[in-house]
């Protein structure tokens, strides 16, 4: 009997000792992982910067109670094969703490219930040893709140979050889906209110919209902009002037493009640092840019509402660019 029992505890440790023996370090060495989070309209992505790679967690900019599902990003700092799957392999095995759920990064989403007020949202290594938090405001329901049918922006920017708002959705990721323009689009967070996607870079114009949730299906158009810039040379000598074109591809009415000059001390653009241009929709509009003294030099142009609320805007952070560099006389 005692050497049955010895048999049976001596297996008993092994399996208690095997996580330990395939990292024998994970659960004891001091990991240096960073939290912070970056914002794109409708959208709030949390960062995890670990020895690894990183871990991204899609949020709503504006959380509210209720059921929520948000989708995990793992991204391996390398970028050689076989060292980036198994960089990979260990984030999987990270786990993310949030509202009443507990999920590993490998699982690919978070689905938690969160209720009102400060709200933490922490990574663990897999021994439950908190690595990196950062706190969610999330906002109480208002008092007989009711969700609207559907509420879809009247324009977009392409390459960039979109937030829609209905009454299809049950805060899950399974069933809930979207397409634009007869393409699929991924659902990166959805709660019982809301789902944001990001619009294909490809798509412009007047565009059909699908969405489908848990309590049924709708249809609806959206009109998909995008700011364009080119520029006819883009190596000038100090003095020298050359074309820039701005456009506002898919429009069907006037638009505001913003550009803005990076390095105003080697170009210059006809009203300083920071310019509006009205353009009308199928128009190019032409704007000098001249060369002060030798450097290089980017101009971007994005859609003005960069940090609108309005429901017909949708905050930008992606931009056209266009860069070269002024040569010096002795060049």
């Amino acid at each position: 009997m005692s050497t049955t029992s010895s048999h049976t505890g001596t297996h008993r440790l092994l399996d208690a000792l095997r996580p330990l023996v395939r990292f024998p370090l994970r659960g004891l060495k001091e990991e240096r992982v960073f939290a912070w989070s970056t914002r794109r309209g409708p959208l709030r992505t949390i960062h995890f910067q670990t020895p690894d790679g990183t871990v991204l967690v899609h949020l709503f900019a504006a959380m509210s109670e209720g059921r929520f599902s948000g989708v995990i990003q793992a991204v391996p700092r390398s970028s050689e094969r076989f060292e980036s799957q198994s960089q990979a392999a260990r984030l999987a095995e990270y786990f993310i703490n949030a509202g009443d759920a507990v999920v590993a990064v490998g699982a690919g989403v978070l689905e938690a219930k969160f209720v009102s007020g400060n709200q933490l949202l922490t990574l663990t290594n897999d021994w439950g040893r908190e690595l990196a938090r950062t706190s969610i405001s999330v906002e109480p329901l208002p008092a007989g709140h009711v969700c609207a049918v559907l509420v879809v922006p009247l324009r977009c920017q392409s390459g960039e979050p979109l937030a829609i708002e209905a009454a299809l959705f049950d805060g899950r990721l399974p069933g809930s889906a979207i397409s634009l323009g007869g393409r699929s689009s991924e659902v990166l967070a959805v709660n019982e209110r809301a789902a944001i996607t990001v619009v294909d870079e490809g798509l412009t114009g007047c565009v059909p919209l699908t969405v489908h949730g848990a309590r049924g299906r709708m249809t609806a158009s959206i009109q998909v902009v995008r700011a364009t810039l080119d520029c006819v040379r883009t190596e000038l000598a100090c003095g020298e002037s050359t074309w820039i074109e701005v456009a506002a591809e898919g429009s069907n009415t006037e638009e505001t493009v913003v550009l803005c000059n990076h390095a105003p001390g080697v170009v210059a653009l006809p009203q300083g640092e920071l310019m509006r241009v009205a353009v009308l929709a199928g128009q190019v509009k032409r704007l000098r840019l001249t060369g002060i003294r030798s450097g290089s030099f980017a101009v971007t142009a994005q859609l003005d509402g960069a940090a609108s609320s309005s429901a017909n805007s949708v905050q930008s952070m992606r931009a056209a660019v266009i860069a070269g560099r002024v040569k010096d006389d002795g060049d």
